[in-house]
């Protein structure tokens, strides 16, 4: 296996940019670093902060893995981790789907037992939550959510095709303040995935 096939694997985000890179070797020390290092790095956010790191390290710590590898690191960290909670798989699915294009973390829970666990354990930086699901329904694991001193500030959407004029959702969002209350039946894909956005404050 060449060293260029060898990048592209470990570096998914290269898309095959090593290909066309005219260097033969990891080591940049043979060619312009700022030019070739421009090329790998469209996709990073933090380009100034990396190439003051990637001048003031050591020769050996300077190699182009070890520079890739911060930016890959970075990228994934950035990325903000929704959980999707909700009983009924297809729903999951769709909505992970639609999030998905959006390139975020997702995880997912069919109950609100196990979505509380996974909350204190992930902390998501939002989460969408049906209300009527098996073991813990959505509004008893938000109350519970609410208790803890990051799920104090954890926004929360909720996404279910209960009647929001009733007394106990009233009395449960009064309490514990989600970010939204949508409802399936009324809300398109495009809807949901706007809110998220909004509540994250990503812009396009």
């Amino acid at each position: 296996m060449s060293w260029r096939t060898d990048l592209d694997r470990q570096f998914p985000l290269l898309n095959g940019m090593s290909s066309y890179c005219p260097i033969n070797q990891l080591e940049l020390s043979m060619i312009s670093r700022k030019n070739i290092l421009t090329k790998f790095v469209k996709r990073a956010k933090s380009l100034t902060k990396l190439l003051t790191l990637f001048y003031k390290k050591t020769d050996k710590e300077n190699s182009l893995a070890n520079i890739l590898k911060l930016i890959y690191n970075k990228e994934v960290m950035d990325k903000k981790k929704i959980l999707i909670v909700d009983d009924e798989e297809a729903v999951r699915k769709v909505i992970a789907e639609a999030l998905g294009n959006q390139e975020f973390t997702l995880l997912t829970a069919n109950n609100g037992e196990e979505g509380l666990s996974l909350s204190l354990k992930e902390h998501p930086d939002l989460i969408l939550l049906d209300i009527l699901m098996p073991k813990v329904d959505g509004m008893i694991m938000l109350q519970k959510l609410r208790k803890d001193e990051w799920g104090k500030k954890v926004p929360v959407i909720i996404l279910t095709n209960v009647n929001p004029n009733s007394s106990y959702v009233i009395n449960s969002v009064l309490q514990n303040e989600p970010a939204y209350y949508l409802v399936k039946a009324d809300v398109k894909l495009e809807g949901i995935v706007d809110k998220v956005k909004e509540v994250l404050k990503i812009s396009d």
